[in-house]
């Protein structure tokens, strides 16, 4: 199979995206396409580039308004802002076994789990150092840029803590461009530029201003509802914040323990 196969025209980018020629040409002018490339005087799309959300639109102005802020989804009887992987692993192996004898978790395999948390932590703190970031903890606090509501199912009771991204110092707030399971997974590596990579605040919100929020993916925890064609830590599904400083954060936490008068460890 030829690369021809693998590669569109702005006509046919038209065509798919349901705009003109001409606004195609536009958009692959400003870096608004993602892939795309000069060949000649002809611009060429990867095929499956998904279409650029339009700066004019509704919908690219909420998305703008979102990425202002951080959203923090936690289980209201743990509280907020509890990094897993920072407990000692034995500390953390108990909490689990606890929990799955109260059913509370369906992942028959916590020592895979483990490593794959524990992994991912310190894959994300080399990666954010590399970038230039100074974070002050180890381990980060996950957040999303924007509301993903879809993450509540994945707690019995869900709260949501909702953040100005401008409250932060810049240095210590790392971003992906997907989930970090999936970011990260080199089996899942494309042409895209977001694979294997994290950003400062500045630089993410340029992405999403170029490329929209990550393609929604239909998924429900509680309800059992997931992709069909491939494991949900596979799909990109929002873009994934991590927050390397607590000072921001405990403010908060007072805040909250206030109006809910206090929480349980992890």
């Amino acid at each position: 199979m030829g690369l021809e196969s693998e590669l569109m025209t702005t006509a046919d980018a038209a065509a798919l995206w349901g705009i003109t020629t001409r606004r195609v040409q536009i958009l692959c002018d400003n870096g608004k396409v993602n892939g795309a490339f000069r060949m000649g005087k002809t611009w060429i799309i990867p095929k499956g580039t998904t279409k650029p959300i339009d700066g004019r639109t509704k919908e690219a102005k909420r998305q703008t308004q979102e990425s202002k802020y951080l959203y923090h989804y936690f289980e209201r009887d743990f509280g907020p802002f509890k990094s897993f992987a920072a407990l000692p692993i034995e500390e953390a192996r108990a909490i689990l076994i606890e929990r799955k004898k109260a059913g509370k978790i369906g992942n028959p395999n916590i020592e895979g789990f483990l490593k794959k948390r524990y992994d991912a932590d310190k894959r994300l703190y080399n990666a954010f150092v590399k970038h230039g970031g100074k974070p002050k903890n180890m381990n980060p606090i996950y957040f999303f840029l924007g509301e993903h509501r879809q993450w509540e199912t994945a707690y019995e009771n869900p709260e949501v803590i909702k953040i100005p991204l401008n409250e932060f110092d810049p240095l210590t707030v790392s971003f992906t461009y997907g989930d970090s399971f999936a970011i990260f997974n080199p089996a899942l590596f494309g042409e895209e530029e977001y694979w294997n990579r994290v950003y400062f605040a500045d630089e993410i919100r340029d992405v999403v201003g170029r490329l929209g929020f990550p393609p929604h993916v239909e998924y429900d925890f509680k309800r059992g509802i997931f992709p069909k064609d491939k494991h949900i830590n596979d799909c990109l599904l929002h873009v994934e914040a991590h927050v390397w400083d607590d000072v921001i954060l405990e403010k908060y936490r007072a805040d909250w323990r206030a109006q809910k008068g206090g929480e349980r460890n992890v």
